[in-house]
């Protein structure tokens, strides 16, 4: 006889808090603190949730596949039947989010913030990148990026220019100062005459 699944009695709870939840894709952690489950445990639930992507060395699966696997197990008679079904399925290899496969070109490698292409334009506050077409545009982009790694000082200063020195703002008492100054003057140019 088949152990009984611990996080059966609180399907509906789980159900509402990943339904409740801003978190788009969930890691084995993440399954682990929503089932109150140990690792091993998660990552099989993981595998019967399926749809497992794989991003830097992590496995996620989406909130959608978790949500399909909960209503689905809800529905279910015997919960555990369901997922012993799903971990007997084919299992389906982690998908690999694809970069975006923009090659900078050998020339570029070591581009600098003042060869970039007359199509990108950066000044205080404001970049522009002009481009014929989405490759043109993201391979620019790309040259952009590389330009900021190898000169991020140029960057630096570009987009943030050095501030405008302080115009020393009359006060009252400077005001005042130079009244009597003025005052002053007109008194020792009186008594000469």
């Amino acid at each position: 006889m088949a152990r009984p699944l611990k996080w059966a009695r609180d399907l509906h709870a789980i159900r509402e808090l990943a339904l409740r939840s801003e978190r788009e894709t969930w890691t084995r952690r993440d399954i682990e603190n929503l089932f109150k489950v140990e690792r091993v445990t998660a990552q099989s639930l993981m595998r019967a949730i399926g749809d497992i992507s794989t991003v830097a060395g992590s496995h996620l699966v989406s909130r959608a596949s978790l949500l399909e696997f909960l209503d689905q197990v809800i529905q279910a008679d015997d919960p555990a039947e369901v997922l012993r079904a799903r971990l007997a399925a084919e299992p389906i290899a982690p998908r690999q989010k694809r970069g975006l496969g923009i090659p900078v070109p050998h020339d570029l490698r070591s581009i600098r913030f003042a060869n970039l292409p007359m199509a990108i334009h950066v000044e205080p506050g404001r970049l522009a990148i002009e481009g014929a077409n989405a490759d043109e545009i993201l391979a620019h982009l790309a040259s952009l990026i590389r330009a900021i790694e190898n000169d991020l000082d140029s960057f630096r200063a570009t987009w943030d220019p050095p501030p405008k020195p302080l115009q020393k703002v009359p006060s009252e008492m400077d005001r005042l100062f130079r009244e009597l100054e003025e005052m002053e003057r007109a008194r020792n140019a009186g008594t000469r005459h």
